[in-house]
């Protein structure tokens, strides 16, 4: 053992905390700035309609990158991408914080995006890689699913105080690049070169095939997901109406189309078709995109609520966010034990219901002297409920990610040919667990994006453009109303097709074989590796045995 795998060996309990912690800047990064806005444009000289893209650039091109860093990470190592995408955060966070137009800011964040989109895919697939299936590995997802929510109002009350302290708006990016920086150097002596659940695997290992990159259907996803982005940041603002939004929007569905096409016909895929038959990630994913779009909308106008109506300032909100962070971070802690108690539906069921209630809450939130007896009673309860959510949709879509190994032989009339194979079961395999954690991660972005376009039309169809003061309350209401439609939609979907449990009378069923490669070999070559005996291979050529089926027949064999 090398004083490098000794080193990792006794730091390994920062290895949660790192993965926690990327998830945490991301988010803060992107609500962090929302509070520093009005600073920005003083200093930088943004005009009202350009504003929106310090925020816009960063989600765009966060957004939009998750898939193709993910497959990135399955191809070239999780940890390098993961690592990678820190040291480029790192850069572009300075950048920001240096910038002197606004052009330069907009450029920089998004740039920054890149980084971002680089470390969430790869931190989920790090985490799949490392802990084993069952309670350790339902910790560590709800302790980094946790830290998304609790980063994204970390980020509002960080946000506030550093802009309205003596440090200004700029540190709220310098202080990302440092621990970001950090970061990727605590990574590289923390994170291991091979998981440990490889380590203590006592299944054979086999030769696949080489891994390539789709870089068709990389091209078409990418460029799908920055228009739609694009389409659902500008909407609002530009009008739906507008034959821009309109064309763009058009041009990224028939992208997208495009790419689900190629995806079927290609060898190795960019998005694998089978992972939409894993049992549960399809209503997941929905899920997931219906939670970020109620979430994000919640926090948008509760803080135009704050800030428009009671003419708080950024430090202003930020104080009366705290309760609601407290409450996240005790919930993210809590929720593993409450998954564990009961079960994933269970829970999910449960956390959306009270998420629900806390939605209704703040639609009868109207004035100042209402915080503690309308918004504090919102914030505990929606807070406590999605931040169970959070942990468990993620563990219902990839939380039982694994592969199991299988030497299948085959037997011809002209030679002894081994094909070895992965078999799947209710799961995907690990080497793709960067694409399917992008594409989770996806449904948050574009989920969020797309709610949140929803809740501000619906604002806008209320408030006219003269609306100011309290009479804005009528439109914000209205929104948050909307939000609970949404939230309500993501319980009924948790209700009808979310599995708790695999279905064991299926379960020969639902297994998939993949051959990854086929190899021909001798057999006095696979005598000499101690393989199989000659005998062996005699006996075994009328039946191959896959499960607790006997295939009698070479041909269905390899068709099986």
């Amino acid at each position: 053992m090398t004083l490098l795998e000794i080193t990792r060996k006794k730091l390994r309990p920062l290895l949660l905390p790192t993965f926690c912690l990327a998830q945490l800047l991301d988010a803060i990064n992107l609500s962090g700035a929302n509070v520093a806005l009005p600073r920005i444009q003083q200093e930088l000289g943004f005009t009202v309609g350009s504003l929106q893209w310090v925020i816009s650039a960063y989600a765009l091109t966060f957004g939009g990158f998750l898939l193709l860093a993910g497959r990135l990470g399955d191809v070239y190592g999780h940890r390098n991408f993961f690592v990678l995408g820190l040291l480029w955060f790192t850069i572009f966070s300075v950048v920001t914080g240096y910038s002197n137009s606004a052009t330069m800011i907009i450029i920089a964040r998004g740039l920054q995006g890149i980084g971002a989109a680089s470390t969430i895919p790869n931190a989920v697939a790090l985490i799949l890689r490392n802990y084993k299936i069952g309670r350790e590995r339902n910790q560590a997802m709800s302790f980094f699913a946790s830290t998304g929510a609790i980063g994204f109002v970390v980020g509002l009350i960080i946000g506030g105080a550093v802009t309205e302290s003596p440090l200004g708006w700029r540190w709220l990016f310098y202080i990302s690049a440092m621990i970001s920086g950090l970061m990727a150097v605590i990574s590289i002596l923390v994170i291991p070169s091979k998981s440990e659940e490889d380590d203590n695997d006592d299944a054979p290992t086999i030769s696949t095939e080489k891994k390539t990159i789709d870089i068709f259907g990389a091209g078409l996803s990418t460029a799908s997901m920055l228009l739609l982005v694009y389409v659902l940041t500008d909407g609002n603002a530009s009008g739906w109406a507008n034959p821009r939004i309109i064309s763009l929007l058009i041009v990224s569905v028939l992208l997208l189309v495009a790419f689900i096409v190629v995806e079927f016909k290609i060898r190795q895929p960019l998005m694998p078709p089978w992972i939409w038959t894993l049992p549960n990630f399809a209503p997941a994913f929905v899920i997931a995109s219906c939670v970020m779009g109620y979430f994000q909308g919640y926090m948008y106008f509760v803080t135009l609520i704050f800030q428009d109506v009671f003419h708080y300032s950024a430090l202003g909100t930020a104080v009366h966010y705290l309760p609601l962070g407290i409450i996240a971070s005790i919930m993210g802690v809590a929720s593993e034990k409450i998954i564990h108690r009961f079960n994933i539906k269970v829970a999910l069921m449960a956390g959306l219901f009270i998420g629900t209630i806390g939605n209704v809450i703040i639609g009868f939130y109207y004035t100042e002297d209402q915080y503690w007896s309308r918004a504090f009673p919102s914030f505990v309860v929606g807070v406590a409920g999605l931040s169970t959510v959070y942990a468990s949709v993620m563990i219902a879509a990839i939380g039982r990610i694994q592969f199991h190994l299988s030497n299948i032989l085959y037997i011809d009339r002209r030679h002894l040919r081994l094909t070895q194979s992965i078999l799947f079961q209710d799961a995907a395999p690990k080497s793709e667990a960067g694409i399917v954690g992008g594409l989770l991660n996806t449904a948050f972005q574009i989920g969020g994006g797309l709610g949140l376009a929803i809740l501000t039309a619906v604002d806008t169809s209320v408030n006219t453009p003269g609306t100011t003061g309290a009479d804005l309350m009528k439109g914000y209401h209205a929104a948050l109303w909307t939000g609970t439609g949404i939230i309500g939609l993501a319980l009924i979907v948790a209700i009808l097709f979310i599995r708790s449990k695999p279905n064991k009378n299926r379960e020969q069923e639902n297994i998939k074989v993949v051959v990854v490669e086929e190899t021909p070999v001798t057999a006095e070559k696979q005598m000499e590796e101690g393989n199989v005996s000659l005998q062996e291979s005699k006996e075994e050529e009328n039946t191959t045995v896959i499960g607790d089926e006997d295939i009698t027949d070479t041909d269905s064999a390899r068709q099986k």
